[in-house]
């Protein structure tokens, strides 16, 4: 596989260059913002940052956006790589709330030929303190390095478990992945990837084939599994500490051996991010749990109203959606005419937000 499509990459910065990378769409970037704004506010004037966002379709205008968010921070550097040329040669699976951004990581190798360490995070978390102390960490000679994912664990640990079709969640580590330990299964918002020994073991035109012929469940992250699980280092959870989004994940997590249940219990308390990983995210509903650690954040962006703006119109279009559906369906009277009776309160009331929030965007650039 080629991967010269754009000249090689070069560190940012001579001396302490962290290196990061995030994969990132033009519809996240409202979000990676937040992700950025975050990273920054918790930067150490005696490191430098080096971040590199993996994308196929974040438009200038964006990056200047995104560029903001750091607040000048000299010691903090954004760049972009249009990943489309490295895989339009590929078929690679995706559905549910995954997207192609997905699979970017498994490029980083290849790709950052220069580097030989970098840290990967998903984008749809919140730091809670600065990564210098991960960065720092030793894994030795190991692929990567990530944090155990409890919810899996819980589904490895419940043989009746079927959330996988008819495999059990075991079944399915030990026959599709070839893990000894299934109870290793690590979540990859979070890595530590040695660049240097995936080059070694692995080329990228067998890494992204793998991918597509194996069609795995949750993608690249079980593909990391499959691939680092005879040479992975378990890091505490809190580095990658996963919410109870829609308040499914915590039975699964109550279902894992005691010290994983302790383990994320303590990285609750104490966590260094706080990760949505999951199609239900606090910028849908705010009510999500730990949801207010996004919006501590959010509202001191200058696209804060943009953020608001776009909930408003897409709980406006799902509550449409589910009228049309209602208005559809044959009900006994008295149920039916409850249900529409209160969709239009909501459509009402998100209409009037919606009118209220695009007056006030109006005033602003009036003002500007």
């Amino acid at each position: 596989m080629d991967m010269t499509k754009h000249p090689p990459l070069q560190p940012a910065f001579v001396q302490n260059n962290i290196a990061i990378a995030v994969s990132c769409s033009e519809y996240y970037s409202l979000y990676g913002a937040e992700f950025l704004a975050s990273l920054a506010e918790h930067s150490s004037p005696d490191w430098n940052y080096d971040i590199l966002i993996f994308t196929k379709d974040i438009t200038p205008a964006t990056q200047t956006i995104l560029q903001n968010t750091l607040g000048g921070r000299q010691n903090i550097s954004l760049r972009y790589l249009d990943v489309n040329a490295y895989l339009k040669k590929y078929a690679l699976k995706t559905h549910a709330h995954f997207g192609i951004e997905s699979y970017f990581r498994l490029l980083y190798p290849y790709v950052l030929e220069n580097y030989e360490k970098v840290l990967y995070f998903d984008c749809d978390m919140v730091f809670k303190t600065d990564i210098v102390d991960l960065w720092q960490m030793d894994i030795g000679k190991a692929f990567l390095g990530a944090s155990v994912d409890a919810v899996v664990v819980g589904a490895v640990n419940d043989k009746e478990d079927r959330t996988f079709g008819e495999y059990g969640w075991y079944n399915y580590c030990v026959q599709k992945l070839g893990m000894d330990d299934p109870y290793r299964y690590f979540n990859s918002g979070v890595l530590i990837l040695n660049l240097v020994r995936f080059r070694q073991e692995y080329a990228a035109e067998f890494v992204l084939r793998d991918a597509q012929e194996k069609q795995y469940y949750l993608l690249d992250q079980d593909a990391l599994n499959a691939l680092t699980c005879k040479d992975n280092v378990l890091i505490d959870i809190a580095w990658n500490m996963t919410t109870d989004v829609g308040g499914y994940k915590m039975p699964y997590i109550r279902k894992a051996p005691h010290y994983i249940q302790d383990a994320y219990t303590a990285a609750r308390e104490h966590p260094h991010t706080v990760h949505f990983a999951d199609s239900r995210k606090p910028w849908k509903n705010p009510n999500e749990d730990l949801g207010y650690e996004f919006w501590v954040v959010a509202r001191k962006l200058p696209i804060y109203s943009r953020i608001l703006c776009r909930m408003f119109t897409e709980q406006m279009q799902r509550v449409t959606a589910a009228s049309a559906i209602l208005g559809s369906v044959r009900m006994p009277w008295g149920i039916a005419g409850e249900w529409k009776w209160k969709l239009r309160q909501w459509k009402a009331k998100i209409k009037a937000k919606l009118t209220h929030l695009r007056g006030s965007l109006r005033s602003k650039e009036s003002v500007q």
